[in-house]
């Protein structure tokens, strides 16, 4: 497993629990679980943009000569890293305005 897979498993790991220790104390259980939900669904977005990307990227090459193609897998993978850094950019900027 490489490095960038890792990473973006432990950050996503951090992410969900982070989520579940903080709104299980504020929220009711029926918004706790839907949230849940909405979570796992942009985690893993993101997590196979990371993992899967070059097969992504298959979709975006539709049959054109690879050498006149840029590197989509790459394009992929940056998405799927400022997918899953997003809410912690967000965090950031509203700490500092």
């Amino acid at each position: 497993m490489s490095k960038s897979k890792l990473l973006s498993l432990f950050v996503c790991a951090f992410y969900f629990i982070a989520f579940v220790c903080l709104a299980s104390r504020t929220h009711a259980l029926r918004e706790v679980m839907l949230g849940i939900g909405a979570l796992l669904i942009c985690l893993l977005l993101s997590l196979g943009c990371i993992w899967f990307s070059d097969e992504i990227a298959v979709v975006f090459d539709r049959g054109r000569l690879p050498e006149l193609n840029p590197d989509w897998g790459f394009f992929v993978r940056v998405m799927g890293w400022v997918l899953l850094l997003l809410p912690a950019i967000i965090f950031v900027f509203r700490k500092i305005i």
